[in-house]
């Protein structure tokens, strides 16, 4: 779930992405993950989905190394438009 202010915009990576609307500094939480709003599903229920489903999910969700739990944003979550990419300004902590 995002934590700072954040807006879906046009993006040349694939058609929409989310940006910040508030300048962020280096070492800022942005984005959180929340056990009541994000969803998580075993590798089991993910490799039981459909093709189209599996699809879907390789561009909003993130398999957790520290769960091995596929988790991703709910349907209508601007989340849904994150971009991302190998290359990212992002560091993941927990």
């Amino acid at each position: 779930m995002y934590i700072t202010k954040i807006a879906v915009g046009k993006s040349d990576i694939n058609g929409h992405g989310v940006f910040s609307k508030e300048f962020v500094k280096k070492g800022s939480v942005v984005w959180k993950y929340e056990p009541s709003h994000d969803i998580r599903i075993t590798k089991q229920e993910f490799d039981n989905l459909s093709e189209a489903e599996k699809q879907e999910l390789y561009h909003i969700a993130y398999l957790s190394p520290w769960t091995n739990l596929w988790v991703y944003p709910p349907k209508g979550d601007p989340a849904v438009y994150t971009n991302h990419s190998k290359a990212n300004n992002l560091t993941v902590v927990f």
